[in-house]
């Protein structure tokens, strides 16, 4: 038995009326469609007091790059945010542009302590990678980082790129870089 997408969406409109600090959603495999996200991204900008949250999209393959990016605009709605997991791993049609736009929120969020993105077996590339190595340097309370980019199509000059500014993390206490079978771009 697999629960309905109708199901799900029920679930995260039922979230807007909580008053939480954390979060923890995970529809992996679930085979949810661009709809469910994008209800919760509009259910995310409802939720000001959440401090946690973990969004897993993991093995969809039928969410697009540009409705699960929304996911990024929504999480600047949410002031008191210092810990993100979002796991994109196995979502074939995920990649530059939601990255690029988590980029984007990150730059300005420097409460930011943990930070957990795995996009590992996604269409990632150079360009958005170059974009959240950039985001990094700002993030000055950061203590704990995940990242996953096994199987993209990140380069070494763009893998080079993202450890050089994770180098200088003032407060990074724990990093783990997920690249196994790490496909070289020539």
């Amino acid at each position: 038995n697999t629960i309905s997408e109708q199901s799900c969406s029920q679930l995260i409109q039922a979230l807007n009326y909580l008053s939480i600090s954390q979060l923890v959603l995970s529809f992996k495999g679930m085979r949810i469609t661009d709809s469910v996200v994008v209800s919760l991204s509009e259910t995310l900008r409802r939720l000001p007091s959440l401090m946690s949250l973990t969004v897993g999209l993991e093995e969809n393959n039928a969410v697009s790059d540009d409705k699960a990016s929304c996911i990024a605009t929504a999480l600047s709605f949410i002031p008191k945010l210092t810990q993100i997991v979002l796991g994109f791993a196995n979502c074939n049609q995920i990649g530059d542009y939601t990255l690029q736009a988590l980029a984007g929120f990150l730059r300005s969020r420097y409460s930011i302590s943990k930070l957990h993105l795995n996009f590992q077996e996604t269409i990632v590339t150079d360009k958005a990678i170059h974009a959240l190595a950039d985001s990094l340097i700002s993030l000055y309370h950061l203590t704990s980082l995940l990242l996953g980019f096994g199987r993209t199509a990140i380069s070494d000059s763009g893998l080079a790129n993202l450890v050089d500014k994770i180098s200088p993390l003032p407060k990074l206490s724990e990093l783990s870089l997920i690249l196994n079978e790490f496909f070289l771009k020539r």
